[in-house]
């Protein structure tokens, strides 16, 4: 009864660590998205800074590249870090699985004793 109850416990566990791992995996997905706008924003900004007429026009070219990367940088972090939760959830759930599968196992086995002489 013991192992019964262990095993529903870490069945709702993966449950959990499974539906966590999606909304950090949907969440970095939102998080590439924007991160390569802003990039290929900053990628055309780079393209009309080489252009530029005069030096007025490439000082506000250059500001509008620094606010841009400066918005980059924290939602790069972001990323970073999500990946690292994803990274360990993927670990948890690994460990969690093979957990499952090792009671699962036992609860099916038999064991037979044997009657010897010593």
């Amino acid at each position: 009864m013991a192992t019964e109850m262990t095993l529903k416990e870490l069945k709702k566990k993966e449950e959990e660590y499974s539906e966590e791992l999606k909304k950090l995996e949907d969440r970095r997905v939102q998080l590439e998205k924007r991160i390569s706008e802003l990039k290929k924003k900053l990628d055309e900004l780079r393209g009309q800074f080489r252009k530029a007429r005069d030096m007025y026009e490439a000082y506000r070219i250059e500001k509008e590249m620094y606010d841009l990367s400066r918005r980059i940088s924290p939602l790069e972090n972001e990323m970073s870090e999500l990946d690292r939760r994803i990274k360990g959830l993927k670990t948890s759930l690994e460990k969690v699985r093979k957990d499952i599968k090792f009671l699962e196992f036992q609860r099916r086995s038999v064991w037979v004793r044997e009657e010897g002489g010593s």
